[in-house]
């Protein structure tokens, strides 16, 4: 008998180790669930400002490229303008070297002036910003 009030002793003891150990994991997984909670809730704010992080880029994004296209626009319309001009000098100093050749006038205007006219400097620049 008194061995096996020993063993059921042993075995109370065991059991309520057991209990304890059982309290302890269910405390550390309770608290391991609200963690987790509060990651995924975390994680949610995360991708939420990850997406609008993403919609500001291509919006950005959007704006930067139509603002470098209207540039180029502008660009080439002044690169237009300028061939137009030169095109024109050109035309112009050609014709004026005929029409002094026709009339036998020596060449009243230096080199420098017919390429100051070529080039279409003075009254015709672009302003700059």
């Amino acid at each position: 008998m008194t061995q096996y009030h020993q063993e059921a002793l042993t075995l109370a003891k065991g059991s309520n180790s057991l209990k304890e150990t059982l309290a302890e994991f269910e405390f550390t997984a309770e608290c391991q669930a609200k963690e987790l909670s509060v990651l995924r809730s975390e994680q949610r704010g995360l991708k939420e400002a990850l997406e609008q992080a993403r919609t500001e880029k291509e919006t950005l994004l959007q704006r930067w490229m139509e603002e470098k296209s209207a540039e180029a626009d502008r660009l080439n319309n002044y690169n237009d303008t300028q061939e137009r001009w030169q095109h024109l000098a050109k035309q112009m100093k050609k014709q004026l070297k005929k029409e002094m050749r026709r009339e036998g006038v020596p060449s009243a205007l230096s080199p420098t002036d017919v390429r100051g006219i070529s080039n279409g400097t003075d009254a015709h620049q672009e302003p700059t910003d």
